[in-house]
Order: C-alpha cells, then structure tokens, then sequence
C-alpha cells in the first residue's frame, strides 16, 4: 500500500492516491471493443505484446488490475463529493455521481458489477468506497475500496483468459498476485450495452 513515505513504481499517485492522465479528455462516448488477437490459443491484447503499467485496485476483498494507459485518473471519493440523489433512474448499479473537472460521472458500484451473487452479504458488511476510476473513453467512473500500488508487466506475467460473452472485460490473472486484470475499454462498452 502507497503511504507518504512509499512511492510507486511508475505511474505518479500522489499521497492521497490520486492521478490524472496528462491528456485526459472526458465524457466522450465509450468506444468499440480494442483489437484483440489469439495467442497458443489463449486470448490476448495487442497492447500486451509490450511491457505495460497497471494500477492495482480493490474492491470488497477483490484485487483488480488496471492498465494506466485507459485510466483518465483517480480520485477520493467520500459523502462530500459523491452526490447520492442525482444518478441515472432503472438502474441499482450506480451509487451516484461525482464532479471532476466540471463533469458529471457516474460512479458504478464495483461490487454490485464484479461480485453481484455476493452483494448483499458484503453490503451488510458496510462498503466503503474511498476512491473512484475514470476511463480515458468513457463517461462512467467506477468505485473501489482501496488503491495500492502501480507496477510493470509483461504478457508472461498474465495467466490470459478465453473470451467470455458474459465477461468480455476479464482478461485474465496475474501470475504472482492475487488479483485479476480488467481492461476499462471492454468494460465501460459493456456496461453502457447493458444500460440500454
């Protein structure tokens, strides 16, 4: 965990975990699935034929990994900015909207989203989202407990996964720690799919 005294690896969270990608543009319409191409029979995307940066993230005991590259930032999220009453109607996925640079997002409940046939135990349990992501292509932003760390991998580190129709977004696991890899421009088109 990245306290004041531990810095990350790469990507520049500051002390109270935040970050903002340099060129972050937001509120654009989410975008088509990314390429993705079949390797020794396993699904995997282009972009991971390099070394890539994630964020690691948790919600409700649920470590996930975010490449930085499709994250817009991530900010702190509490009872002052996250106006409860204003979110979109016909849907219990989100828990309301927060305000970054003058935009409206709509935060989703990561655990309802990830963890939906646990739901209701762990929200008993008193979720307590502290942070929120937005997505470099999305107007959604979606909320998690904690942010740990940022660290380099490669396509070897990735215990890469088949395509799921139900999960398009999981792309795998993470070899050395517990913790699943999410891609955000499979994810945010396919919640705003089921949106409609």
């Amino acid at each position: 965990v990245i306290d004041d005294k531990t810095e990350s690896q790469g990507v520049a969270l500051t002390e109270d975990h935040s970050f903002t990608q340099p060129d972050h543009h937001p509120y654009e319409e989410p975008q088509s699935y990314p390429e993705l191409m079949y390797m020794n029979g396993v699904l995997q995307p282009r972009w991971a034929e390099e070394e890539f940066e994630v964020v690691i993230v948790e919600t409700a005991g649920l470590r996930i990994a975010v490449p930085v590259f499709s994250l817009g930032a991530i900010q702190s999220l509490s009872e002052s900015n996250l106006d409860v009453k204003n979110k979109p109607k016909n849907s219990a996925l989100f828990i309301g909207t927060a305000e970054f640079n003058h935009i409206h997002y709509p935060v989703i409940d990561s655990c309802r989203w990830f963890m939906p046939e646990q739901y209701t135990e762990l929200s008993n349990d008193s979720l307590d989202y502290g942070y929120y992501l937005t997505h470099t292509k999305s107007h959604y932003a979606l909320a998690v407990n904690a942010v740990h760390t940022s660290i380099m991998l490669s396509k070897d580190d990735i215990k890469w996964g088949k395509l799921h129709t139900k999960r398009p977004w999981l792309a795998g696991m993470l070899k050395n720690q517990r913790a699943i890899l999410v891609e955000l421009d499979m994810l945010m088109p396919h919640i705003a799919e089921t949106l409609r």
